[in-house]
């Protein structure tokens, strides 16, 4: 979602616009995990849809978001929503934090839109309702 907020305006307008109006209402919380990816995808994917310093300048805008550090209690966590639920990893990952920071909900397009996993349910904030 921050991806589509940083760099979707041209690529997918409508995408773009509602994860905007989420970052904008600044209601969310991430973890480093969460931070990382984001330059990840920004900055290395095959356009590079950010240069480096639009990429930097996301990130300190994030960093106040950024509430979870990725540590081993984190991944022990991660280990086992994974194996519950057989998902990937890092998405996993993503739900542990969600849980660790008390967040009720999970926006995601990559996950199963409406899915409980835990105390945490997972919305496609860009499916048509």
């Amino acid at each position: 979602m921050l991806v589509y907020a940083a760099a979707g305006k041209q690529d997918d307008p409508a995408k773009h616009e509602i994860a905007a109006k989420l970052v904008l209402d600044g209601q969310f919380a991430i973890s480093a995990q969460v931070l990382g990816e984001f330059y990840g995808v920004v900055r290395y994917n095959q356009n590079e849809m950010l240069n480096m310093s639009e990429a930097q300048n996301w990130i300190h805008r994030l960093a106040p978001f950024c509430k979870l550090d990725v540590n081993a209690e984190l991944v022990s966590s991660a280990m086992f929503i994974k194996e519950r639920f057989k998902i990937q990893f890092w998405d996993a990952a993503l739900i542990a934090a969600s849980e660790r920071l008390d967040l009720k909900t999970l926006y995601s397009e990559d996950l199963s839109h409406g899915q409980k996993y835990g105390s945490v349910t997972v919305i496609n904030p860009f499916k048509a309702n």
